[in-house]
């Protein structure tokens, strides 16, 4: 193998090796794809955690705007229980902090998306761009391998013939040098010059002694001598002939020699020319080893990538797993509270007990007004929503001899009567539920709007429920009153301080 054909064998290697190291490339290039796929993948998780918030937020304003709408006449938007001015007040803070809230996460998510998509569409395009360069790497490379191939054939079989036309060359050479070609030829043709010198041959002599045989034609023997100088004369003419037919030959094979000498030498020429593309593609290969270096560090930088956004979907995976559990729990708690608010366990037990709060109410509100007074509890559902919701309620209907009337129509007196009757009957009806004893029951004024005709069946009724009762105390200024009662605590106000006594 000659000096050129090792290079050009050794650069095919190197180029064989760098397509085989392409293989390695597209293994990298198609997990940076993976990369791509696993953060479209968190794009569209992200965008559907969005518009969740998008629509949570919504609602959280919508019941808000209820309260910004109608501040007077507000209502709690889960159970549509009316709200006074404070709780309204506490229910728009509540929902203003989750918006804001939702606000945060919105915005902390939106900011988390546009770091995805950039990582994504930067990594899109360092994918774009290996693939193009891998490919021109690849089609640059399969290039030079068929170049270099088609070189080292041309090469080898120029080395071949190289050798058979210098092997032929210096044979030629020599025998030209030597004169050793044609051997017996050239014997013969100097064995025909030596004649021809020998005869001192002229062609004029020769062409006047044709012409002098042809005169002497007439002499038989002159004649015979002739023809034999004749038949000698043309054998060495044709003996010259062949020679110098012989000569043309050689002449001839030492042309084409020389034609193929000089073919071989445009071949070597090209030497210069094989070693500048030995130098482009040692070039190229070191621009591609600095390009796979390029590729290596990028792929580190990504594979850290892809550790920190592996960190990153665990922690989403067990903040999605909190809130599952944590929406759980809260489903769990709106069913308590539901149940245990005003529409569950309070409402069924109001139910309940509402008969026996009433007929106890209606005994002592009979003993108090002589049989001229009634109420009834009743429950009702009332349109309290623009939802088509209802609300329960409580109404207390009070009768008299002057027929139903709502409560704010009655006497201060009046009401005195039935707010007394109805809070002792939800007191011994609770009483008796919860199987404690009520011992003592205080009364606190309330005696002043009552006539002495009520006073004085206030007091029947007090000593009617005494029984029921281990003491009743009352509270009271009016004198009359105090006499009513046998034992009494004494209180007297002086200057800075109280007494009390028992009498």
């Amino acid at each position: 193998m000659s000096f050129n054909a090792e290079y050009l064998q050794i650069d095919l290697d190197k180029i064989k090796t760098a397509l085989n190291s392409f293989i390695e490339k597209e293994e990298t290039i198609n997990e940076q794809r993976n990369c791509v796929r696993h953060l479209e993948l968190r794009i569209g998780n992200l965008t559907a955690t969005q518009d969740s918030i998008k629509i949570q937020g919504a609602d959280l304003k919508a019941k808000l705007d209820i309260f910004s709408q109608h501040p007077d006449s507000a209502e709690c938007p889960l159970c549509s229980t009316p709200l006074n001015t404070n709780e309204c007040e506490k229910l728009s803070q509540l929902y203003k902090a989750q918006i804001a809230e939702k606000r945060m996460e919105y915005k902390k998510n939106t900011t988390a998306l546009a770091e995805i998509q950039s990582q994504k569409d930067q990594l899109s395009i360092e994918i774009q761009q290996s693939e193009n360069l891998l490919r021109e790497m690849q089609n640059s490379a399969l290039r030079e391998e068929a170049s270099l191939v088609q070189k080292m054939k041309l090469s080898h079989e120029a080395d071949t013939e190289s050798d058979r036309l210098n092997i032929s060359l210096t044979d030629i050479q020599d025998k030209l040098e030597n004169l050793s070609y044609a051997q017996d030829d050239q014997q013969k043709l100097q064995d025909i010059d030596n004649r021809i010198r020998g005869l001192n041959y002229k062609p004029e002599d020769h062409q006047n002694m044709y012409e002098e045989l042809i005169r002497l034609m007439t002499s038989e023997q002159q004649n015979q001598q002739l023809n034999l100088a004749l038949v000698e004369l043309t054998k060495e003419q044709d003996g010259l002939v062949q020679s110098l037919e012989m000569n043309t030959r050689i002449l001839k094979d030492i042309d084409q020699a020389t034609q193929r000498l000089s073919k071989l030498q445009t071949i070597i020429s090209e030497k210069d020319s094989i070693e500048q593309n030995f130098a482009t593609i040692r070039l190229q290969l070191s621009t591609m080893e600095n390009s796979q270096n390029d590729l290596i560090e990028r792929l580190g930088n990504i594979e850290g990538s892809l550790k920190r956004f592996a960190a990153l979907e665990t922690e989403i995976d067990n903040k999605t797993n909190q809130i599952l559990k944590l929406r759980s729990t809260q489903n769990i708690y709106q069913e308590l509270a539901y149940a245990f608010g005003r529409q569950g366990i309070q409402a069924l037990i109001i139910e309940t007990i509402l008969p026996n709060i009433e007929e106890e109410a209606n005994r002592l509100l009979s003993r108090m007004a002589e049989g001229q007074m009634s109420l009834t509890l009743e429950t009702q559902r009332e349109m309290k929503t623009r939802k088509g919701e209802y609300a329960e309620t409580l109404d207390i209907r009070i009768s008299d001899e002057l027929g139903p009337r709502s409560y704010e129509m009655f006497s201060g007196g009046e009401a005195f009567r039935i707010n007394l009757s109805l809070r002792i009957a939800l007191s011994k009806v609770l009483a008796n539920r919860s199987g404690a004893p009520l011992p003592t029951l205080f009364i606190d004024e309330g005696f002043g709007t009552q006539d002495s005709a009520g006073r004085e069946r206030i007091l029947d009724v007090i000593q009617a429920i005494q029984p029921d009762f281990k003491r009743i105390i009352v509270i009271t200024h009016l004198e009359e009153l105090k006499e009513a009662f046998q034992t009494r605590i004494e209180v007297l106000k002086t200057n800075g301080s109280s007494k009390f006594w028992i009498s």
